[in-house]
């Protein structure tokens, strides 16, 4: 028997949440209400597709957000230094970027 897919959620608010492994100690976040949490502490509810409109939405927000976050234990791909290096990003940031980070830090966690 096909089961029914859903969505996580927040337990708060009931928005749907994003992954993310961005922000120390939660693998999900809130945009709507700045909850977050570990892998097992959201609501799951049932797919439709007004609540997959909605969390594409809030993916969108969480998106333009966090564009400018340095987590502070990631590398980057994209980042040459971080391979050469073998440290993560932050560590060797611009002062100009890490000051965007905290902004953008802010804004994600208020």
């Amino acid at each position: 028997m096909k089961t029914q897919k859903e969505i996580a959620c927040c337990p708060k608010c009931g928005e749907p949440v994003q992954g993310t492994y961005m922000i120390s100690g939660a693998e999900w976040f809130c945009v709507s209400c700045k909850h977050s949490g570990g892998m097992f502490y959201e609501d799951r509810k049932e797919h439709t597709p007004e609540l997959k409109k909605r969390q594409k939405l809030l993916r969108a927000k969480f998106d333009k957000l966090c564009k400018d976050y340095i987590p502070p234990t990631a590398f980057y791909g994209k980042c040459k230094l971080c391979d050469e290096r073998n440290e993560h990003h932050i560590l060797h940031a611009s002062d100009k970027d890490k000051e965007k980070s905290k902004i953008a830090h802010d804004k994600l966690l208020g």
